[in-house]
């Protein structure tokens, strides 16, 4: 699907297309899938972007991969907590196929409504002055004696995407049998016997159709390459109105990208922890300086230079990266029960953990501020009337003071948080312990000083991440008005 005369900025290689199809068709073994499909999504978002911005039916296609990536990648960290936050209970098979026949469900909807958008925008391409290659049939063998049409590859993808989706989770619900009585002992036959059986079926079943329909794919799309006239075509359905419409709608997307940005970031202020990864957090808030240091790099496109905000950024996801290191290593040699026991060792080691604390919530303190600066430019430059034109009123100005009010409050719940998570740090100085009763006796549980203060922390951080929602969100359809 590429052209010699166009950019090479618009072109995915030919063996990345084909790799994406074999990522998607691979099969999974054992709920993991060792080829995960994120990367294939990347590659055909990547490769439907320019079609999406020109040519009708690309845009809703590759709105389904997209949301087709984001159930991707959050398969993958939820398997890791399944599997080790509860402690590897191999007798778990209820939660295992749970979450196995959850995710399939939800991935083959998505995908047989991202294929069809998919084979229709190609249909109507082919129709509407693209390539011939896009509609007409092609060979599947190098003599082209055996032709396939588009129509076939479409049932076939179809069907091959059910298949994958009722043999990834059915060797797992057939663990769900593994319980029988022990009055039917010997009378009875476990089906969950059959498990390796059916797993070894699964695993080469979906192989060998996935390569089937690997090679339809490749055969087609190594024909519309042949063609060599899709982005050329592409370019063509655009006049010049189309094209004002077109950089247009790239501007307001780009913008809404860069503030969706910052949405991202928010939500990894949330504490993920468990007790069987020694209270670790997973969200480390380098993370959230990372997501925010991206953000405003990209937000410099329409505000200008801010090289303040974006050094207070880099140093903020340092220091978090430092107080993080120094916080792990401390859990994993000592705990907060050793804290509790009193023990001078662990409390010396705590020490430079709180110092840590205090730096970075300084740190981020800064950060917020010079970043509510950045989104107050933005709004003045980006929505509502330019407070340099003649038509910049009392009602505009008052706008826009209610926007910058907005972004205040939304700063102050950033600080707000991160104080919650330093007062935690520093609670921990003093830890308590509380006795809970259990099936097999009792046992305890080492807190802060405070045992109910997460609590706190969490309610902090959700107002936050909801108010993140709203302002942002708030900026981006005014942006969209000023520029619509």
């Amino acid at each position: 699907m590429t052209n010699e005369k166009t950019p090479a900025k618009r072109l995915v290689p030919l063996g990345l297309i084909i790799l994406s199809i074999v990522f998607l068709t691979n099969p999974v073994v054992n709920v993991f899938d060792y080829l995960p499909d994120f990367v294939a999504y990347i590659i055909i978002i990547k490769a439907l972007k320019h079609f999406a911005e020109r040519v009708p039916y690309f845009e809703e296609a590759r709105a389904g991969f997209k949301k087709l990536f984001i159930v991707s990648l959050v398969k993958l960290p939820s398997y890791f907590i399944m599997i080790h936050a509860r402690g590897q209970n191999t007798m778990d098979y209820d939660i295992n196929s749970l979450l196995t026949f959850s995710f399939t469900a939800i991935e083959v909807v998505l995908l047989f409504g991202a294929l069809k958008s998919l084979f229709k925008a190609l249909c109507y391409f082919g129709e509407r002055g693209g390539p011939v290659s896009l509609i007409s049939p092609f060979a599947i063998s190098k003599n082209s004696k055996r032709i396939c049409t588009t129509e076939t590859l479409e049932l076939l993808s179809y069907i091959f995407i059910f298949y994958k989706a009722a043999a990834t989770p059915l060797p797992e619900m057939l663990l769900l049998t593994r319980g029988v009585s022990a009055v039917n002992v010997g009378k009875v036959f476990n089906v969950a016997r059959l498990y390796p059986y059916v797993i070894i079926f699964a695993v080469v079943s979906v192989f060998v159709f996935g390569i089937i329909v690997c090679k339809r794919f490749c055969a087609y799309v190594r024909a519309v390459r042949a063609d060599g006239e899709a982005y050329a075509a592409a370019d063509e359905m655009l006049d010049g109105e189309g094209k004002e419409r077109l950089a247009r709608e790239l501007k307001i997307k780009d913008m809404g990208a860069t503030l969706s940005i910052f949405v991202v970031a928010a939500f990894l202020m949330v504490d993920l922890c468990f007790d069987n990864l020694l209270e670790i957090n997973l969200l480390p808030q380098f993370l959230f300086g990372a997501a925010c240091l991206w953000g405003l790099k990209r937000l410099t496109r329409w505000i200008g230079e801010s090289t303040a905000a974006i050094a207070t950024a880099a140093i903020y996801t340092v220091v978090a990266a430092v107080k993080f290191v120094l916080e792990a290593r401390f859990l994993t040699e000592y705990g907060y029960e050793a804290l509790a026991m009193a023990a001078s060792a662990a409390g010396e080691a705590y020490l430079p953990v709180a110092v840590a604390a205090t730096v970075e919530f300084s740190a981020l303190c800064v950060m917020l501020v010079l970043i509510g600066k950045s989104l107050t430019k933005f709004s003045v430059k980006h929505t509502g009337i330019d407070v340099h034109s003649e038509r910049y009123s009392r009602l505009d100005k008052e706008f826009h003071s209610e926007i910058k009010k907005k972004i205040i409050i939304h700063t102050g719940f950033g600080i707000l948080v991160g104080f919650s998570k330093l007062l935690e740090a520093l609670f921990r100085l003093f830890p308590t312990v509380t006795y809970v009763s259990t099936d097999v006796g009792s046992g305890e549980v080492v807190s802060g000083l405070v045992p109910w203060f997460p609590l706190v922390m969490l309610l902090c951080t959700s107002i936050y991440v909801g108010y993140t929602i709203h302002v942002l969100g708030t900026l981006k359809e005014e942006s969209k008005l000023k520029y619509c």
